[in-house]
């Protein structure tokens, strides 16, 4: 009957009503051969060339994952409009060219410290180092396309539309160690995250880039998705 029942694309959410910005629109990472999508769409998605697109009906047969094909998932026809917007043969490469040519962009001549990882100190303010003691933490996470996903600042949550009043927006109450995997078993947050803090203190700022196997590796977590590189801006604020 022509009704859109789900876009990647933020106009066309916006003119059905659907759009909210913590959610993702963008283009989506699919794996062929992995059973991560329909079966007929993958076929589709094979004979298709970078920057093509292809409008076609999809069967409930056709409709279908797991590894034999044996998990029906939809029980009418669909239409889908899907374009092709590039083909990754290696992930690792890809998310590291692609931090390498943001890095270009916005701070030129900055370099990894470790592989997939980058790290400035936006304000050093010349305290000690920390030892094994909780911080109060504030902190902006994007996609490197500048989606903001998460945020403990109440000005910035409202400024791109993802403010929850049930949300109280403190300080994250962050325990510092000298270990970076003491770090993510006591905060629950991923390992890039952890990195950056480790070599901060009361009053700094900072910029952190990193992959996804420091971030939400394959799996992803929603509104992320799999293979997504992660900034974040931190601040750790004064000691009281």
């Amino acid at each position: 009957d022509g009704t859109v029942t789900e876009t990647t694309y933020p106009e066309v959410a916006k003119r059905i009503g659907t759009y909210t910005p913590s959610e993702y629109f963008g283009p989506q990472y699919m794996e062929i051969g992995f059973n991560s999508t329909y079966k007929g769409l993958e076929e589709v998605m094979i004979g298709m060339k970078i920057g093509g697109k292809a409008k076609f009906i999809l069967p409930p047969w056709l409709s279908v994952t797991g590894s034999n094909g044996d998990r029906w998932e939809e029980s009418a026809n669909l239409i889908y409009e899907i374009e092709l917007k590039e083909v990754i043969n290696n992930i690792d490469t890809w998310e590291a060219d692609t931090m390498r040519r943001y890095a270009a962009i916005h701070y030129p001549g900055l370099d990894t410290l470790s592989s997939h990882f980058y790290f400035k100190k936006l304000h050093d303010a010349k305290a000690d180092s920390l030892e094994s003691e909780t911080v109060q933490v504030r902190y902006i996470g994007r996609l490197l396309d500048g989606w903001v996903f998460d945020t403990n600042i109440a000005d910035t949550a409202k400024k791109y539309g993802i403010y929850d009043t049930e949300n109280d927006y403190k300080a994250l109450d962050f325990k510092h160690s000298n270990d970076i995997e003491t770090m993510e078993q006591d905060n629950s947050m991923v390992r890039g995250f952890c990195m950056a803090l480790k070599d901060m203190s009361y009053g700094d700022k900072a910029f952190t880039m990193f992959g996804s196997k420091y971030g939400y590796d394959y799996t992803g977590k929603d509104p992320i998705g799999p293979y997504q590189p992660l900034i974040f801006w931190l601040y750790i604020e004064p000691k009281q």
